[in-house]
């Protein structure tokens, strides 16, 4: 919850300006609230950036962000303050939210295609991205490697976490 003026513009809240027609009335108003000087109270998920709901005198009004056509993906807060620090990074004004709004639809579009498959640069040292496969353990070893957990899950076999005895299987399984 933040609480905010309701300007000419609409609404800003860490660098991102949310505006709506339905703003209309209540720009540049009093919000009747005099111990917060005026101010509306504005609440938003930050999980999810792409609104904000503002409390007024006849309900609630959601208030999108202007720059939300240039995200093609859902975004957070700390998604992006790191838009914001690449922006600024890359020499660009880290207080212009159309800069970072394309910095950040990039770094989400990087996003959605997963991590680079070539080689990735691990404390000072580049490594394969991909994992490497591990050498089967022999099958008379102690330590068998745990099956996945989707295998876990599909298995009719799982593990006892009760204190009560019960008839255990082999290797203190027993049947679900």
């Amino acid at each position: 919850m933040a609480w905010r003026a309701v300007n000419d513009y609409g609404i800003r809240i860490s660098y991102r300006t949310y505006d709506y027609a339905g703003l209309g009335p209540h720009r540049r108003q009093h919000s009747g609230i005099t111990a917060k000087r005026g101010l509306w109270e504005v609440h938003y998920d930050p999980y999810d950036l792409s609104q904000v709901f503002v409390r007024t005198r006849q309900g609630w009004i959601t208030v999108p962000w202007v720059h939300l056509p240039l995200v093609n993906a859902p975004f957070a807060d700390f998604t992006w303050q790191h838009a914001r620090r690449l922006a600024a990074e890359a020499g660009l004004d880290d207080t212009n939210e159309a800069a970072v709004a394309r910095v950040l639809d990039e770094l989400l579009t990087r996003g959605e295609h997963g991590p680079d498959r070539r080689s990735t640069k691990v404390g000072g040292r580049t490594r394969a991205a991909l994992p490497v496969p591990c050498r089967p353990r022999h099958p008379g070893s102690r330590r068998n490697p745990s099956p996945n957990l989707n295998q876990r899950l599909r298995s009719p076999w799982r593990i006892s976490a009760s204190s009560t005895p019960t008839p255990k299987l082999k290797d203190g399984y027993e049947q679900a």
